[in-house]
């Protein structure tokens, strides 16, 4: 794994560590950015196959460090913007890539979305 995608999950993961304590009430963006952790790890596995089908995850994060629950908020208020984000669009056509739809064939819960 290369050291950019480290340092984001690292990121993702402390912002993840924020929102578990108050996770009953913001469950939705817990569920996002684990997510997006998931998906990077799946991006790590088939990056030859993401490069190809245009669906990488990776070269649309820069995030910041973050440890404070309001700025993770709007963080992913941006990430999850249906209009404008690249990574959530990634994501929801990941399985478009055909190693990947039959990986979440036998393990639907992989990438489970939000809800």
């Amino acid at each position: 794994m290369d050291v950019k995608r480290q340092l984001e999950i690292s990121k993702l993961n402390l912002m993840l560590s924020v929102l578990h304590p108050v996770k009953d009430k913001h469950n939705f963006e817990y569920r996002y950015f684990d997510m997006i952790v998931r998906a990077l790890m799946l991006e790590d596995k088939y990056q030859a196959e993401m490069t190809a089908a245009n669906k990488e995850i990776l070269r649309y994060l820069d995030l910041p460090t973050l440890d404070t629950l309001e700025p993770i908020v709007e963080l992913f208020t941006e990430l999850y913007d249906p209009n404008t984000s690249k990574v959530r669009f990634a994501i929801e056509t990941m399985d478009s890539i055909e190693c990947i739809r039959l990986l979440l064939k036998d393990t639907p819960s992989l990438l489970i979305p939000p809800h």
